[in-house]
């Protein structure tokens, strides 16, 4: 059923005038018909191909491949001085006072039998002047020149320090001679160290060593 446009009146289907107001009866349009947008069908993304390798990067048969280039490490920021800068030196390291109180030991460097033969030699090598007996009558024996020659440094530091002490008393007693007992002292510590050396020499001779003497072992007077 329509009706009028106009008027509102009831028309019959098929009447192209209302019959009240006579105005023409508009056709009856058809409802729009709104169309559903079709899917959208996303596409897969592309795969990248990997670049064929070039036939000048690949090594010829029988050629070595090519080297990477050295780079030398780098050293921290905080070690690297800058210009003009002083590197860092290293710590001071006081040498080692128990080497000079352990010295070398040469045992192994002579003949078994020649020790045990001039053990008597060795010994009298540390009795003061006595050094010279060994050195010039037993220099077929390699073991006895070589407690001479620790006996004759002996004596002859014994020797030295005994004129120092005997100058540094006579300037000290000219200063006061409240200070003669000083002198003295000083003059038998080096007497009682001294002693003490030709000792242990003694005791190595005895024993079969051939041990160089604390702080004067080392020292070459006596070639």
């Amino acid at each position: 059923m329509a009706f009028c446009s106009h008027c509102g009146n009831e028309i019959a289907e098929g009447t192209a005038f209302c019959a009240k107001c006579g105005q023409p009866v508009a056709a009856a349009q058809p409802a729009p018909v709104v169309e559903e947008p079709a899917p959208v069908v996303e596409e897969p993304a592309p795969v990248a191909e990997e670049p064929a390798p070039s036939p000048f990067s690949q090594p010829i048969a029988g050629q070595a491949a090519p080297q990477q280039s050295y780079q030398a490490p780098q050293q921290p920021f905080a070690q690297q001085p800058y210009p003009g800068q002083m590197p860092p030196q290293q710590p001071y390291q006081a040498p080692n006072a128990y080497q000079a109180f352990n010295p070398a030991d040469h045992t192994a460097e002579f003949d078994p039998e020649d020790i045990a033969k001039n053990k008597d030699r060795a010994i009298i090598s540390y009795l003061g002047l006595a050094f010279l007996a060994p050195l010039l009558g037993a220099k077929h024996s390699p073991v006895s020149q070589f407690h001479a020659k620790q006996g004759g440094n002996l004596f002859l530091c014994e020797v030295a320090l005994n004129i120092v002490t005997t100058i540094l008393s006579a300037i000290l007693t000219a200063i006061s001679w409240r200070l003669i007992f000083v002198g003295t002292l000083i003059s038998l510590v080096v007497n009682i160290a001294i002693l003490v050396f030709a000792v242990m020499g003694i005791v190595y001779a005895a024993t079969g060593k051939a041990k160089e003497l604390p702080l004067i072992g080392s020292i070459r007077i006596i070639k």
